[in-house]
């Protein structure tokens, strides 16, 4: 899986790829409202 971490202003947000629908769009997964960035 493909993703970015994003800090917008104040919050940390991710989006993560998660592969395409039947029709070839592509899908993707987005949380935002982080208060901190976790240790990966």
């Amino acid at each position: 899986m493909k993703g970015t971490i994003r800090k917008n202003g104040s919050t940390w947000s991710y989006l993560v790829y998660i592969g395409e629908d039947q029709n070839g769009k592509k899908k993707y997964k987005r949380k935002r409202g982080f208060k901190t960035k976790k240790r990966m």
